[in-house]
């Protein structure tokens, strides 16, 4: 019994200290500076403020964009019982970042143990899986949510492969545990990818199968009758998120367009008129030839926008002479990356050893694995190209639910990692306890030879087929851009090199146990994963090294206010709630710090209201006075950090004494440019007739005041002789999405005015007027989450625990008996052996 563990004990071990060892600044408490993890915690301000005041959660954001949505995300997910797994990740005593590793090394383990791979393979696997240096590079950029996607894929791909492999109800459970989990960390794209190509493989898989006569239409169902089930709890167990999602998205840049599209009409990140995101918006991050062989030679295209140089190098000198910041290690950071795309923070690199097992186990695995395996991957490759491979992806962009909602298309090799490591593992344990040795040698050195002769053919003519020169060069000096040059040139060549070395010392220890040169496989186990460690692990660290951290006092200090913070705090004693800022020091719609401090018209979020993307376009981005003052913008922080006071911000609510009717969005957001909205709104006739019908504006006279805020509740008070149209310098998100407003306590219809704020009809007199955000998310989908959540939970460790027990109870296997020998002396007087075992005379 104890014997059997062992592997597993040390896979346990060995995947924990290689987290303390990869993240060992992290462990010693220092921070990884992480920029969407700073922009994140930025973001919180808001939130973080009045919650250590009243211990609530808040589901709307008022210091970013003017106000918007928040955590619908995750709304609804806490009676999700898987979030219990991921409490793991916060108790291990780790940083975050490793304990996501951690976990994703133990799920790929765990799936590759139960596909009858050998436990030391799989930790191989495992680790191969884990720390590609695409996860590695997402790890330094603060991706957290996609990170906690990921680490579920082999759950995924692996369970669903048990259940073909005659073992449904694990498969099934892993299957849904794993969707369940990846629903739950709310970065819905990464699912939706891996989904995609999971159809793919299944399809070929089963076509094949059905084609050969593997299986019948009966064998094929069985299994995917358990994996739908799967399916089914955890769309179940995540039901009210993503009816929260869904709600959010119709009225996000992702959801429809507002305004109708005009005939050649440049829309930027805008939706199409048909919902979803601007093709070319989309699909900025693509693909091309170049990047795709960065995931067998990781610096084939520079590497990074901010690649490491050593310091020797003429880069190195170059920069040196510029007063560039030098690392701790020698290097300095360098615009090495020469792609078509923006900008990159590394390459999508899986690991040369990874890449070669992969396409070995093309050579091994049983044909349905193996074409299913390698159209999954092909298929997956040419989507990343986005639109470098526009005669495919634009159909799916154009006619595939939800394709179009997803940007980045690049991102798609995310979800590479298990689709390579766990049909490598299968292939590996394959070729290493088949009987013809003679023929899976030639399988060596024939996936060898397609992979490492790729990798040798650039190291040795690479240089002379590209121009090494990006868009971004064409500024600098001949003489400067030779310097880059002969840099990329020297990384390709390199890498290259670097990668068939690594290609042909793991071919060379699989031909030799195969030619029974190395007598035992642990060995060639020791060899290939010590190999695997060195590889990704040493390129991992030109990504993230100690210079990526900060002392836990340095990152703190990240949050704390600008002398122009505290200047806009002395004018402001009651809050943040009262006034809004626009802050032209940063890149105002990029970036959220300014939000941990204030409420802002700028910020950062991926998906933002279509309606303030349209007013940033429209208006802002054009410098409209009008707009800035309809939206509180009391302050502006100027290039050089210093506050202008706008004395024509015309407050919290006002009351206005004209309204102009109009017929389409298009005509109320241009009436912006015309309009004083201090004593105009603009306002659709036919949205809301029914409550404006018979209604005559009054004269503007009277006071309306904030007197009570919280992120959720806003309470006015309001004085006036006669009924009057009250504008607020809030977000209108409606209809029936949360927001309502009293009168007294009494409800009445919230209004839009001016494209985007809130109005109200407010009686004559003194009243109390409240706002008040509770999204509503049906008792049905609370219970869903938590049955379904459940049934998942107690179907792994109940399952689990059976089957544990079940194989505690298998007796060891017998020692195989080896003859007894005995010596004797030949007629001729020299010593023979000869055995005690009886053999049958011949007759």
């Amino acid at each position: 019994m104890i014997k059997k563990i062992i592997p597993h004990i040390v896979a346990v071990v060995l995947f924990y200290v290689l987290c303390v060892g990869f993240f060992y600044p992290g462990v010693q408490g220092q921070k990884i500076y992480q920029s969407d993890v700073v922009n994140a915690r930025s973001m919180s301000g808001e939130e973080i403020h009045f919650k250590e005041q009243t211990g609530d959660i808040y589901y709307w954001n008022n210091s970013m964009f003017a106000g918007m949505p928040w955590r619908l995300l995750t709304y609804g997910r806490e009676q999700n019982m898987t979030k219990h797994f991921h409490k793991i990740v916060y108790n291990l005593g780790l940083p975050r970042s490793a304990g996501f590793l951690f976990l994703g090394m133990l799920f790929t383990y765990l799936v590759l143990v139960l596909l009858k791979v050998n436990p030391w393979l799989s930790m191989i696997g495992a680790i191969g899986f884990a720390y590609n240096t695409n996860y590695v590079v997402l790890l330094e950029a603060g991706h957290m949510t996609k990170i906690a996607v990921l680490i579920c894929t082999p759950l995924i791909f692996g369970g669903s492969l048990l259940a073909f492999r005659k073992q449904p109800i694990w498969g099934s459970i892993l299957f849904g545990l794993g969707c369940a989990l990846a629903i739950f960390s709310t970065h819905i794209q990464m699912l939706y990818y891996m989904a995609l190509l999971m159809v793919v493989f299944y399809l070929v898989y089963a076509g094949i199968e059905l084609a050969k006569k593997q299986s019948t239409l009966l064998d094929l169902a069985k299994p995917l009758g358990f994996l739908v089930v799967g399916a089914l709890l955890a769309l179940a167990s995540g039901s009210g998120q993503l009816y929260s999602s869904q709600k959010f998205s119709t009225s996000s840049i992702r959801g429809g367009s507002v305004l109708e599209q005009e005939a050649g009409a440049q829309t930027g990140p805008k939706s199409e008129g048909d919902g979803g995101l601007d093709w070319d918006y989309a699909n900025a991050w693509s693909n091309d030839f170049r990047d795709l062989a960065a995931m067998l030679i990781p610096r084939f295209i520079g590497g990074s926008s901010a690649e490491e140089v050593p310091a020797t190098s003429e880069m190195g000198r170059l920069l040196a002479q510029n007063n560039a910041r030098r690392g701790s290690d020698g290097t300095y950071a360098a615009p090495m990356y020469w792609g078509d795309m923006p900008f990159t923070s590394g390459p999508s690199y899986f690991g040369a050893i990874i890449i070669f097992l992969f396409v070995l186990s093309l050579f091994v695995l049983p044909n349905s694995l193996r074409w299913a395996s390698l159209i999954a991957v092909f298929f997956g490759i040419l989507l990343s190209m986005g639109r470098n491979a526009e005669w495919i992806v634009r159909p799916l962009f154009d006619h595939l639910p939800l394709y179009d909602k997803f940007r980045t298309p690049s991102s798609l090799l995310s979800v590479f990692p298990a689709l390579l490591v766990i049909p490598a593992m299968l292939g590996l344990q394959d070729l290493l306890t088949g009987k013809n040795k003679a023929e899976m040698q030639k399988k060596v050195l024939i996936a060898a030879g397609i992979v490492g002769g790729f990798c040798l053919l650039f190291a040795l003519i690479g240089s002379g087929l590209y121009s090494f020169l990006g868009d971004r060069d064409t500024g600098y000096q001949a003489q400067i851009q030779q310097i880059f040059i002969d840099q990329r040139q020297s990384f390709l060549k390199n890498d290259a090199l670097r990668s068939f070395g690594l290609i042909l010392v793991s071919a060379g220890l699989l031909y030799l146990y195969l030619r029974d040169t190395l007598k035992t496989r642990y060995v060639v186990f020791a060899g290939i994963g010590l190999l695997v460690v060195i590889d990704l692990f040493s390129v991992g660290r030109w990504y993230l090294d100690k210079d990526n951290y900060v002392s836990k006092r340095e990152y703190d200090q990240l949050f704390e206010p600008r002398p122009v913070d505290q200047q806009i705090f002395s004018q402001e004693p009651k809050g943040r709630g009262y006034y809004r800022v626009f802050d032209l020091s940063i890149n105002t719609f990029n970036d959220a710090s300014t939000s941990m401090h204030h409420n802002t018209i700028g910020g950062y979020y991926a998906a933002k209201l279509q309606r303030i993307q349209d007013l940033i376009e429209y208006h802002i981005s054009q410098n409209n006075q009008a707009v800035l003052n309809m939206l509180n913008a009391k302050y502006i922080i100027t290039q050089q950090q210093q506050v202008q006071v706008n004395s024509d911000a015309l407050g919290n609510a006002w009351f206005v004494n004209d309204v102009v009717y109009v017929e389409t969005p298009r005509e109320e957001i241009d009436q912006l440019n015309s309009i004083d909205p201090g004593n105009t709104a603009v306002m659709l006739k036919d949205e809301f007739s029914d409550v404006l019908e018979g209604f005559q504006v009054g004269n503007g006279q009277g006071s309306i005041e904030l007197t009570q805020y919280t992120p959720d509740r806003l309470v006015y008070t309001s004085n006036s002789n006669s009924e009057q149209l009250a504008v607020f310098s809030e977000v209108w998100y409606g209809p029936d999405k949360g927001w309502t407003v009293t009168v007294d306590g009494e409800e009445i219809p919230m209004l839009r005015a001016n494209y985007i704020l809130r109005s109200a009809i407010i009686p004559a007199g003194q009243h109390e007027v409240v706002f008040e955000y509770k999204p509503q998310l049906p008792g049905t989908y609370t219970a869903m989450s938590l049955v379904s959540s459940l049934i998942l939970m107690l179907g792994f460790f109940g399952y689990g625990g059976y089957r544990l027990y079940q194989w505690a109870q298998q007796p060891a296997p017998a020692p195989k008996e080896v003859p007894s020998k005995k010596t004797t002396k030949s007629k001729g007087g020299k010593a023979a052996t000869k055995t005690s075992s009886k053999r049958k005379k011949k007759k």
